[in-house]
């Protein structure tokens, strides 16, 4: 399935909703798009724009409604409502909104009943004889064995050795299909205690009209936190960098990052990632989305990924191999 490229003056956030209709464009034109991500986030102007806005009608027709006399409104007890009216809306809106932007959090951790408590241990990989991912120590129970006398972390009737530590590392592959090509790594470190690094870096590769290939890198580093986990999913959200390199210079952006893991059965996998921040002069925003199968600590998957780096938007099929160790 072809991946696609449009070039519009949107900025990234403002472009999530058009994610699907995005994918379902052809590509408008070939230009080259590994320079224009460069001219982005280092703030090199690609062509003059007419900011002047032209007027219309004439300077006192904006002041004609002003110069009515307005009517106070009262509410239905008779008292005035321009104050505590207001003020009370205002203040219902807030907590209305706050609510919603906070669900991201807040859902997940009251869907997952997690009263960081329980599943703190993870298996060798998913699936590892356990339902999911992550586990309960033997040794925190009402009735602990007693091997966790001897070592807290074995038990002989446990079917798989609690680790405190886990980690995973994908390669993978995505082809735009109009002479951009690009290669991806990431690694993604979790501890006990719920904190953990999340790396990924990209190699953007594009052969020009001219037959000459122009290339750069991309990635970022972040430190993230497990707010919600169980056996069957996790989340976790951070912050950290965005950097882009290239044989002239390197660039560095704030990143901000939220992530999710799925195991509904045996053996499958479902993780999505949200990453928006900014890089140079630029905002950039990432959506992807992929689903593997799991066996023995080596998933091989496939999905999308849609990113926007201020005027140049990229989406397109990838796949790859994924170890979990």
């Amino acid at each position: 399935m072809p991946g696609t490229i449009r070039r519009t003056r949107w900025p990234g956030y403002r472009a999530l909703p058009a994610l699907v209709l995005v994918a379902s464009v052809p590509a408008a034109s070939r230009g080259q798009v590994v320079e224009q991500i460069r001219e982005d986030v280092r703030g090199v102007s690609t062509g003059s724009s007419d900011t002047s806005a032209p007027s219309s009608g004439s300077p006192g027709d904006d002041d004609q409604g002003d110069s009515r006399p307005r009517r106070r409104r009262r509410d239905y007890d008779g008292y005035d409502d321009d104050g505590y009216g207001d003020a009370k809306g205002w203040t219902g809106l807030i907590i209305v909104s706050a609510y919603t932007v906070t669900s991201p959090f807040w859902g997940p951790h009251a869907i997952l009943e997690d009263e960081f408590l329980s599943y703190e241990y993870f298996p060798r990989f998913p699936y590892d004889q356990v339902p999911g991912y992550m586990m309960c120590s033997p040794c925190d129970s009402l009735e602990p064995d007693p091997a966790c006398e001897v070592d807290p972390l074995r038990s002989e009737g446990w079917p798989t050795r609690p680790r405190t530590w886990a980690a995973r590392f994908r390669m993978e592959y995505a082809d735009e299909f109009n002479d951009l090509q690009r290669i991806g790594g990431h690694l993604l470190l979790e501890t006990r205690s719920r904190f953990g690094l999340d790396t990924e870096t990209s190699y953007l590769e594009e052969e020009l009209p001219d037959g000459t290939q122009d290339a750069l890198w991309l990635g970022d580093c972040n430190v993230v936190y497990r707010f919600a986990q169980g056996e069957y999913a996790q989340f976790r959200a951070g912050v950290g960098f965005n950097w882009l390199d290239d044989p002239e210079e390197t660039d560095f952006g704030f990143n901000f990052t939220y992530g999710a893991d799925l195991f509904p059965r045996r053996p499958w996998v479902l993780s999505a990632t949200i990453d928006w921040g900014t890089l140079g002069e630029a905002e950039l925003f990432r959506f992807r989305t992929t689903g593997g199968v799991v066996v023995h600590g080596v998933e091989l998957y496939t999905g999308y990924e849609y990113l926007d780096i201020d005027s140049t938007q990229m989406n397109g099929i990838m796949g790859g191999v994924r170890i979990w160790f």
